[in-house]
């Protein structure tokens, strides 16, 4: 079995330590005062309130190349299973065996976007305690690194996150119009429609959807995991960068580092 991305993903974030200093200090969040109240000391609270954010984002990120691969399976074998249409031909509708299938599957793909989304940054709370919650707010303030991630996820949110709109609209109003009807069969392959970029504001009616664009959901997939490889890939180097860079700062602070490091901080 070939190595995936997440695979990959892994891999360099067993060799990143969670030092104190990557982290914001005091991170507001609606469990700190319990934990606080519980009796842990302010570098436990950081540890526990920090030790699953990144493994987390690799996590939706990896559920992302997960439901691409699946939406590439399952359109080729579609593609295979369709008769061949004359070229001359612009448009020939098919309805092959995977199509329900299809069609979860990109609806699996907007959510796993949207989670990635909040596992960077999301709000949470009670009223009139609301926190920004997810990796990003968690970061020291002013630090290298932090920049880069927010970097990143605007980066990132341009390119493709702008498109999570829908998954509100498949969340509390329908399915995507057009959801479980036909592919369309050009001489190109199997096309399969999604919506246009949604416009901002909330989505109440199936008429508030388009499809002017003529946006494939192959397309849309395959550049979704490009733009998410890339944040990744920038991600897990930001946390490399981070930890290389508070090793030199204690290293001037205190002279060479023993041979085991505290992690966030020791007892």
């Amino acid at each position: 079995m070939s190595r995936t991305r997440f695979d990959e993903w892994l891999l360099r974030q067993m060799y990143i330590r969670p030092y104190e200093e990557i982290w914001r200090p005091k991170i507001q969040h609606p469990e700190r005062a319990r934990l606080e109240a519980a009796g842990y000391k302010d570098w436990e609270v950081t540890s526990v309130l920090t030790n699953r954010l990144l493994i987390n984002v690799l996590h939706a990120a990896g559920g992302i190349e997960y439901t691409v691969a699946n939406l590439e399976r399952l359109i080729a074998e579609d593609e295979a299973w369709a008769p061949p249409g004359p070229v001359d031909r612009d448009v020939w509708g098919i309805v092959g065996p995977n199509r329900n299938a299809t069609y979860y599957e990109i609806t699996n793909l907007f959510f796993w976007l949207k989670v990635l989304e909040e596992r960077i940054k999301s709000r949470g709370g009670s009223v009139g305690h609301v926190h920004e919650l997810g990796l990003l707010p968690a970061l020291a303030v002013g630090e290298p690194w932090t920049k880069r991630v927010r970097d990143l996820f605007g980066a990132l949110h341009s390119r493709t996150l702008g498109d999570i709109r829908l998954v509100n609209f498949a969340t509390h109003v329908s399915a995507f119009p057009r959801t479980f009807g036909a592919f369309e069969m050009t001489s190109a392959g199997a096309r399969v429609p999604i919506p246009d970029t949604p416009p901002q504001g909330r989505l109440y009616l199936e008429g508030d959807l388009t499809f002017e664009e003529e946006r494939d959901a192959r397309t849309f997939a395959r550049e979704a995991l490009a733009a998410v490889d890339t944040f990744i890939d920038g991600l897990l180097y930001a946390f490399e960068e981070a930890n290389a860079e508070i090793i030199r700062r204690r290293t001037a602070e205190n002279g060479p580092p023993p041979d085991r490091l505290p992690m966030v901080r020791d007892a």
